[in-house]
């Protein structure tokens, strides 16, 4: 058996090749790239192998110590970090060094193969998602200038707190299978305290992730029935530094007058009456991904448009992600009403046409929609494409 068709067992692999792409560091600061901040080393990279990557946003810091033998007292330091390249991938056949950097004697070393400037390649190990590994050569209780600085200027990079920092010890196991083995990459709990490091770390004030972005197409039907919901495709170009996650709640959200409640709001759909989308995909600097979102036409026979603009995790609109959505609601024979204004400030919307039936959701004041049926004084209206119900006639208007 090939030592390197094991490595599948391995604890250790990087979080990109699925995606079609290679996470690298994205480290900028002020327009300022990371080679600023670490050395690079002229090792032969091609001996690293690359096709084995995942995505994940990067999550915590991991200081990890690396015992430094005193056999290399009277070896340079950038010797030294060859010598570790080239034993991690040749003697413990790793796919590529086990740290996305190495410190050692006031030396900042890139450690895994980047390609561009991307998000740092976050690892798992022991099944903890989106590390960013720092190896330290003989870890101690405190931090000098150049390290603490430099855990400082990642904590603002990838918008983490201190809190985040964890340190850990490295642990390899070489494993025998029959005549070849397996080497294992794990982090064990540290007799080196987190909380004399915390202490040193800090996040700028002055540093903010601004995203950038633009929706280059956009399509739906020009024509449409006041009963069927609108699909809207938009295709989403990343134009800016930093990756876009999906769990950093990032919003399709109407823009005219910002943030209105939009007259096409889908209820029970869209999340909110002026978001219409969440961004449910990950979306790395320079990739484009599709979205498609409904929204209910306008009830009444016209011509209609909406502004829509994309907000960021905190909330704040990205340049370039303006666009509308029109379309021209057919003139069909049906019956409208009005929710008329209340004391409450809805109305409900019931099962059947009773005051003690249950309530299937409840509808706003000034919303408009189809009668498919009535009984006595109760009505039955289109919620949407797929829901209807009854309301009482007290509180709706025709139109």
């Amino acid at each position: 058996m090939n030592s390197k068709s094991g490595l599948s067992l391995l604890f250790f692999t990087i979080l990109g090749s699925s995606l079609g792409f290679t996470l690298v560091a994205q480290l900028f600061l002020n327009q300022v790239k990371a080679e600023s901040h670490y050395q690079t080393v002229d090792v032969d990279r091609n001996i690293a192998e690359s096709g084995f990557d995942k995505y994940a946003k990067v999550e915590k810091i991991v200081l990890c110590n690396i015992d430094k033998s005193s056999l290399y007292n009277n070896v340079s330091s950038e010797d030294w970090y060859k010598s570790l390249y080239f034993y991690t991938i040749t003697s413990l056949h790793f796919y590529d060094i086990p740290y996305n950097f190495v410190y050692d004697g006031g030396t900042i070393y890139q450690g895994r193969q980047t390609s561009h400037w991307v998000d740092l390649q976050p690892l798992v190990v022991n099944n903890t998602q989106g590390i960013v590994l720092v190896g330290v050569t003989n870890l101690a209780g405190s931090l000098d200038s150049t390290l603490s600085s430099f855990i400082s200027y990642l904590l603002d990079v990838y918008d983490i707190s201190p809190s985040a920092v964890l340190v850990k010890d490295c642990k390899i196991e070489k494993t025998q299978i029959q005549d070849s083995f397996v080497s294992n990459f794990s982090l064990e709990e540290s007799f080196v305290s987190i909380s004399s490091f915390v202490g040193q770390l800090s996040v700028s004030d002055n540093f903010k992730r601004t995203y950038e972005g633009s929706v280059t197409t956009v399509s739906n039907e020009e024509y449409t029935d006041p009963d069927k919901n609108l699909s809207v495709k938009i295709n989403i170009e990343n134009t800016g530094d930093y990756a876009w996650y999906a769990v950093d709640d990032f919003y399709i959200v109407t823009t005219d007058l910002f943030l209105h409640d939009s007259q096409f709001f889908l209820t029970g759909v869209w999340p909110s009456r002026s978001h219409a989308k969440k961004i449910d995909q990950d979306i790395p600097p320079g990739e484009t991904i599709p979205i498609t979102f409904e929204l209910r036409p306008g009830i009444m026979p016209g011509e209609y448009t909406e502004k829509f603009i994309i907000v960021d995790k905190n909330k704040l609109p990205i340049q370039g992600t303006e666009f509308s959505v029109s379309f021209i609601t057919n003139n069909v024979d049906y019956t409208f009403v009005r929710v008329k204004e209340n004391q409450w400030g809805f109305l409900n919307v019931r099962e059947s046409p009773s005051s003690s039936a249950e309530i299937v959701t409840k509808v706003s004041p000034g919303e408009i929609f189809i009668v498919v049926e009535h009984v006595n004084s109760w009505y039955k209206i289109k919620i949407d494409e797929t829901r209807e119900g009854w309301v009482s006639g007290t509180y709706i208007e025709f139109l």
